[in-house]
């Protein structure tokens, strides 16, 4: 009698089953598909590409081997209480691709959703013949897939038998070899071995050191004992004058340069006051002095300087009558003036006279005058003034 009810290959599924036991790769099945056969119970087709009527298609719950058939590949899929309001009478099993690898008719089952009134969680199951069981692999997403009770059982009873179901963690044994073993942390020193490591370190640090700075108590003698050495080094270094452009304060001395010295050295205060003297070809332990101003200039007709020096200019306040303007005033208006002079080129009759007047910060009053003539303007007048 010709069975009414059987799973088959599809000849796509078929394809790819050989292709993937010929290659050792599998066949990686992921959803099942049910429907209603348009209300009819239909035969399986190995060239159907899709269910007569599909109604729902979901990712599959379990793939196993028959442990009472190793010809036999299960496949199971979980249709929960909430989901449906229709008919099952046909199966299809898909892959990766969303390819058709088989299918299966089924009598026929009303699958009622709870909301209708009545409802159950209906466990649908496929079972194939295949050569090769190794070459089918169920591809599952973990997150939206429910495990069968029987699953969950038999996974857990292979987990409690196993002799070691936690290999990710230490059994007593391991933890008894470990506690035992002379070296159980190869990759750390021991205390002997840290010890001789610093004592290696310590000896070849005192080795290369200068024989009177090779123990703790001599380095510091030679830091003058002080705890804040880096500190004070630190400070006294702050108190230096920069290389470039320094600004030095208080009294600074420098070494004097020999007599003479024509060169970038530094020139200080004896080398100057020697540089002086020399300069003036004076001798002697008397201080020497500069005038403060001085002028030669033609007294007749408009008045004219021949050279000055501090002299601004001469006022003619009338005959022999001159008032001298310093460029700078002087410090005070008690200066000497040194004057000198003559009328002409000429020997005159009578006595030049020269004489200072009126004084101030700013300038100062020259008359000449002639024994014979009186008041004159004089075509030579000298003058020279200190302070």
């Amino acid at each position: 009698m010709a069975q009414t009810y059987f799973a088959i290959l599809t000849a796509i599924g078929e394809a790819k089953l050989a292709n993937a036991t010929a290659l050792g790769t599998t066949l990686q099945l992921t959803k099942m598909a049910v429907g209603d056969g348009n209300g009819a119970t239909p035969i399986p087709d190995r060239n159907q590409t899709a269910l007569v009527h599909e109604n729902r298609r979901a990712p599959l719950n379990a793939l196993f081997v028959d442990p009472a058939n190793g010809g036999q590949v299960v496949v199971e899929q979980i249709i929960p209480e909430d989901i449906g309001g229709w008919w099952i009478r046909e199966i299809g099993l898909y892959d990766a691709a969303g390819d058709l690898c088989a299918v299966a008719n089924c009598p026929d089952t009303y699958k009622p959703v709870l909301a209708s009134g009545s409802g159950r969680t209906q466990i649908l199951r496929m079972v194939l013949i295949v050569a090769n069981t190794s070459s089918v692999e169920l591809k599952v997403d973990p997150s939206v897939v429910l495990a069968p009770r029987g699953y969950v059982d038999q996974v857990m009873t292979a987990h409690t038998a196993a002799i070691d179901p936690h290999p990710q963690y230490a059994t007593d044994a391991d933890l008894a070899a470990h506690a035992a073993a002379a070296d159980p942390h190869p990759q750390y020193l021991t205390s002997a071995e840290g010890d001789a490591k610093v004592a290696e370190a310590v000896a070849a640090l005192v080795a290369a050191s200068p024989a009177a700075l090779d123990t703790l108590a001599e380095l510091a003698t030679a830091l003058g004992s002080d705890p804040n050495f880096a500190t004070t080094v630190t400070n006294a270094l702050a108190a230096k004058a920069p290389l470039a452009s320094p600004a030095l304060t208080g009294n600074p001395t420098a070494p004097t340069p020999a007599s003479g010295d024509n060169d970038s050295s530094l020139a200080t205060t004896e080398f100057v006051q020697a540089a002086i003297l020399a300069k003036l070809n004076a001798t002697g332990g008397a201080p020497l002095y500069a005038a403060r101003a001085w002028v030669n200039f033609n007294g007749t007709g408009t008045v004219a300087i021949r050279a000055s020096g501090n002299v601004s200019s001469i006022t003619d306040n009338g005959t022999g009558d001159y008032t001298v303007n310093f460029t700078t005033a002087m410090p005070a208006a008690n200066f000497a003036v040194s004057p000198g002079g003559n009328g002409s080129a000429d020997p005159i009759t009578g006595v030049n006279c020269l004489s200072s007047g009126a004084k101030t910060t700013t300038s100062v009053r020259i008359s000449t005058t002639n024994s014979t003539t009186g008041r004159t303007d004089f075509t030579n007048v000298e003058l020279a003034v200190f302070c």
